[in-house]
């Protein structure tokens, strides 16, 4: 693809050997927003094993190795009703999990392009991005939502969101009649991320509005998969959150979004 353009809510790319973008192109998901609400939502797809009980042991990824892992992830017996046997059967599977997924048997090379999207997935036994960049920023939760949100208590300004460590406490309002930072200091969302999969958004920061839209947004997720190498070379990868707003002088303070997850496998 060179000096394309796709847009759509969920994008896929398979090839049975490479994908090449170049060029000035941009692949951009329309969805605006995702937000993991509970811990036992169920797992992002990956498209291969990387875990510390059980390595990845081929010289590469190919289609039977794809196809079986997904199953073996997921739990679905050969012969049973659930079993998938292409990627093609797959593909809905990955969709509802990944708004962008770029999967290559051969390699992955992206020039000169911009990905945007909440989740943003790449797998190819090679991945090269050139002057490219990846963007997930403001992606994630929205203000006031996730798992380490952020919120506001009176005579304080909202904290910011949490994630892999604390969120930060909102200040002492200067026309609070309750002005110890002491007790400013003991409203902060806890970390919610423990593992070794960097597999949550970022959380929504408090808002100090009262319709609570003005609390910055946490970031996004990007993955990026090989058995082999990942070449990056001027280029970005962004899952940040933002800021908190204030879009009135009589609104209270804002907190921002925390960061989301940016997750780089190379075996």
């Amino acid at each position: 693809m060179k000096h394309g353009t796709l847009e759509a809510a969920k994008i896929m790319m398979f090839a049975h050997k490479d994908i090449t973008i170049m060029e000035g192109s941009k692949i951009e998901s329309l969805i605006d927003h995702e937000c993991t609400t509970s811990k036992r939502d169920i797992r992002l797809y990956q498209c291969m094993e990387h875990t510390t009980e059980a390595t990845f042991d081929l010289p590469n990824i190919n289609y039977e190795y794809v196809v079986e892992y997904f199953n073996r992830q997921y739990g679905y017996k050969r012969n049973s009703r659930k079993w998938m046997a292409s990627i093609e059967e797959m593909r809905p599977e990955i969709n509802n999990k990944w708004n962008v997924y770029m999967m290559a048997l051969g390699k992955l090379e992206v020039q000169d392009t911009r990905i945007n999207g909440p989740r943003v997935g790449m797998c190819s036994n090679e991945i090269f991005l050139v002057k490219s960049q990846i963007d997930a920023t403001a992606k994630g939760c929205r203000a006031g939502q996730g798992l380490g949100a952020g919120s506001r208590t009176s005579g304080c300004a909202a904290s910011g969101a949490s994630h892999g460590g604390v969120g930060g406490h909102g200040g002492a309002e200067a026309d609070s009649k309750n002005k110890n930072p002491v007790h400013c200091e003991a409203n902060y969302p806890s970390p919610y991320y423990f593992g070794d999969e960097a597999r949550y958004e970022g959380s929504g920061g408090g808002s100090g509005d009262k319709d609570g839209l003005t609390g910055g947004a946490g970031g996004g997720i990007v993955w990026l998969t090989t058995p082999g190498k990942i070449t990056l070379k001027q280029s970005q990868i962004h899952a940040d959150g933002s800021f908190g707003k204030v879009e009135t002088h009589t609104q209270h303070g804002s907190g921002g979004g925390s960061g989301g997850s940016i997750q780089l496998i190379a075996l």
